[in-house]
């Protein structure tokens, strides 16, 4: 009897499991997985090697796809299988670009890093606030969730422009919501947030001194978040004030 090829193996369909689901759910929610949060997320009681089998078996079996992310990391996005199975574009498959790449990024890493914090999609935005303008949702939010109090982080990347320039993008951010009252009433109630990555430090120190230069409306929370990891995927010539 003649031996199976590997090729065949890898396309012989399989039952998912309940982890398999969860990982796949959360690279579609956050639009991109990397080992290391996924070990940490999915497989707490266990060694690397092993989230590293699961997530080959979800990639040969195009639930996932792979891309290069810092050598020797990869970085993971849904897969053929997962954008039929979730109605997604095919663009969602493709590796993804100079700035969406380290925007994603910083999103897993700010999101996952911390407990009661949850990237939303678009739709589950304006199922709980349908004042939100659906034009708005395309910008990356998170729904942290403080005793009974959920608030909603808008989430600005710093992609290595000029400080004032990041300030300048987070005023036009707020001025357009400012166009519906609700919003008004949202921030004086402290329930928005407006969360600025950047990768160092220093920038971040001259973000939040730009930010000072700006008016803001009375009651709105602005976080400062610095994420180290950021900084390889950033261009390397860039104003860093």
């Amino acid at each position: 009897m003649p031996r199976k090829s590997r090729r065949s193996a890898k396309t012989t369909p399989r039952r998912l499991s309940a982890r398999d689901r969860r990982i796949i759910d959360h690279v579609v929610r956050y639009r991109i997985g990397v080992m290391e949060t996924m070990h940490r997320l999915f497989f707490a009681d266990q060694e690397l090697g092993a989230v590293c089998k699961v997530v080959q078996r979800l990639c040969d079996e195009e639930w996932l796809r792979r891309y290069p992310l810092i050598y020797p990391m990869k970085y993971f996005v849904p897969g053929k299988r997962t954008a039929q199975a979730f109605g997604l574009p095919i663009g969602r498959t493709h590796p993804l670009g100079p700035q969406s790449l380290p925007t994603e990024y910083a999103v897993l890493l700010y999101a996952t890093q911390a407990t009661g914090l949850l990237r939303l999609h678009s739709d589950e935005i304006q199922q709980r606030f349908d004042w939100y303008d659906a034009s708005w949702t395309l910008a990356p939010h998170c729904l942290r969730s403080v005793k009974s109090q959920p608030i909603l982080e808008l989430l600005r990347i710093d992609l290595g422009g000029p400080a004032d320039y990041v300030a300048r993008k987070c005023l036009a951010d707020i001025q357009l919501r400012q166009q519906r009252r609700e919003f008004e009433d949202f921030v004086k109630r402290e329930l928005f947030r407006l969360v600025v990555i950047s990768a160092t430090t220093e920038k971040a120190a001259a973000i939040q001194q730009a930010l000072h230069g700006h008016l803001w409306p009375a009651g709105l929370r602005i976080h400062l978040a610095v994420i180290p990891e950021l900084l390889p995927l950033l261009p390397r010539c860039s104003d860093a004030t």
